[in-house]
């Protein structure tokens, strides 16, 4: 009940506001603005019911209206596959800080999309960041399995 009630709110005072011909607000597309309302108060409710799975959510759907917002907007934002990557990944960061879970998978999935993304924009003085990446796209499936096999053991 306190989600549809916190849901009303947002989207009565998000078109109460729209109504006023607010500058900033009239160039904001929409649906980008639900998107981040939405996941706004997901994340309102989660903290309130201590639910790390609306944390979870609300953040990629708050990042997700960001990120369609920032790309249609701003010309140097970045639209790559590898940003979706990095929302999943700050997500499980955000549930981390609420339930103490999920901080390696979170953390991965956020530096991960960096190494993909700038891999082939580097320098030749920064050449080491390539070697490191050729050598990480052999070794790294080793390694998923080595950690597979370690959490495996520990349960």
């Amino acid at each position: 009940m306190t989600l549809i009630a916190l849901l009303l709110i947002g989207i009565g005072g998000y078109f109460a506001l729209l109504s006023l011909n607010i500058p900033f607000l009239t160039t904001v597309n929409t649906n980008d603005a639900i998107l981040i309302m939405i996941g706004s108060i997901l994340i309102i409710y989660g903290y309130i019911s201590k639910d790390g799975h609306n944390v979870f959510g609300g953040t990629i759907v708050v990042l997700l209206g960001i990120h369609f917002y920032s790309s249609s907007t701003y010309k140097f934002w970045i639209d790559h596959w590898t940003i979706y990557v990095g929302i999943i990944g700050l997500a499980f960061m955000s549930r981390y800080i609420m339930t103490r879970k999920g901080f390696f998978t979170g953390f991965i999935l956020t530096i991960a999309p960096f190494f993909i993304l700038f891999s082939n924009h580097i320098s030749i003085e920064q050449d080491w960041i390539l070697t490191f990446n050729n050598v990480s796209k052999n070794i790294w499936p080793l390694i998923c399995i080595i950690f597979g096999i370690i959490l495996l053991k520990r349960k």
